[in-house]
């Protein structure tokens, strides 16, 4: 499971390009990274499955929001292309799309993170218990399916209010 990440929080015209870079490191690179590490040992045993967090956040237009929602849309699309990739090698690679969940993710983003605590709490969502997103988790490595988020319907997933 591929679950480390930053945000960033900057208008586009604000975006540090080094801050991009890091946050690009860390949430796109190094999943990339950990997923080839895995493949030969998955390969060799016949079965493998390899979850990806990206965030409910790249089906929204949120301003300040550009930098982190490309990099985990750009993850979303790597991870579509792997699970077609490894198929043939009984390897599912899956997406999970959280929602807000209550660590302190918001409070260590790059750029501004006043900007961003103002929008988590104006966002009008209920932060889930990382307890709860760990069980979604386990469900989409049993389940194999392609993707599954934690994503209210109004804001774009398929969570039922």
């Amino acid at each position: 499971m591929n679950n480390a990440g930053q945000g960033l929080q900057a208008t586009v015209d604000a975006i540090d390009p080094e801050d991009f870079r890091a946050v690009l490191e860390l949430n796109l690179v190094a999943p990339l990274t950990m997923t080839q590490a895995v493949l030969p040992q998955m390969r060799k045993q016949g079965a493998g499955a390899i979850v990806n967090v990206g965030s409910g956040i790249i089906w929204s237009s949120l301003p300040g929001s550009g930098a982190y929602s490309a990099s985990k849309a750009a993850l979303a699309k790597l991870s579509a292309i792997a699970r077609v990739e490894l198929a043939d090698h009984n390897i599912a690679v899956s997406m999970m799309f959280p929602s807000i969940t209550e660590t302190e993710f918001v409070r260590t983003v790059r750029g501004d993170v006043a900007g961003a605590l103002h929008m988590e709490g104006s966002s009008g969502l209920v932060p889930q218990s990382p307890e709860g997103a760990a069980a979604a988790i386990l469900d989409l490595i049993r389940s194999g399916a392609e993707q599954a988020d934690l994503v209210p319907e109004e804001h774009g997933g398929t969570l039922k209010s």
